[in-house]
């Protein structure tokens, strides 16, 4: 259900909140439970949440460019930009 998540015709800030109930537990299934399973503290994880939170507002912003050797390592918002582009068929990965 990442569709959702593309639903907006713009690019901005609100498309970080726009995630289905599906991507929101695929996202303990895959990361949470995992954590908590290898013994990551419960306090640890309850951060977990609101970090991925900001993650996504920073994904989704057009007012950072291009990152220079970052772009390499981390998800930048130009890659994430790539990503939500209307007329490209790119992977979900990104």
């Amino acid at each position: 259900m990442h569709v959702i998540h593309h639903s907006s015709e713009e690019f901005n800030l609100a498309c970080a909140l726009r995630q289905s109930i599906t991507n929101n537990l695929g996202i303990g299934i895959l990361f949470l439970v995992p954590a908590a399973l290898l013994g990551v503290p419960p306090k640890m994880i309850s951060v977990l949440g609101p970090l991925h939170l900001f993650g996504q507002f920073w994904y989704h912003t057009r007012h950072i460019g291009k990152l220079g050797w970052l772009e390499y390592i981390l998800v930048t918002p130009s890659q994430h930009r790539v990503h939500h582009a209307i007329t490209k068929n790119i992977s979900i990965r990104i």
